[in-house]
């Protein structure tokens, strides 16, 4: 499996972004024949393994966002949401950039 740590962040943005979704979907075919061989076909109940617990907020790090962010970051003045990942409320997704 490829790491995104092999995409070359001198490629013109497009190709890294096709790139970076294509990683992306490899990882998740992963994750999906992992639990297909494991016997399931969806995720386990979480909140029942939380014992009722509220359920974590996700948060906008990690090694492949952190990754993901290095290889958009040069070209930050063409996207349209910030590069940071933190959105208004949860700090899960992106949010708007704010109109220049």
């Amino acid at each position: 499996m490829r790491d995104l740590q092999a995409v070359d962040v001198d490629q013109p943005l497009e190709a890294r972004l096709v790139e970076v979704v294509q990683v992306m979907q490899e990882r998740l075919q992963h994750v999906w024949a992992l639990m297909l061989a494991m016997g399931r076909d969806r995720p386990p109940d979480a909140e029942r393994l939380r014992g009722g617990a509220a359920r974590p907020k996700l948060v906008g790090s990690g090694p492949a966002l952190d990754a993901v962010r290095a290889l958009v970051e040069p070209d930050r003045d063409a996207l349209r949401v910030e590069v940071d990942g933190s959105c208004a409320g949860c700090g899960c997704s992106p949010s708007p950039a704010p109109t220049r």
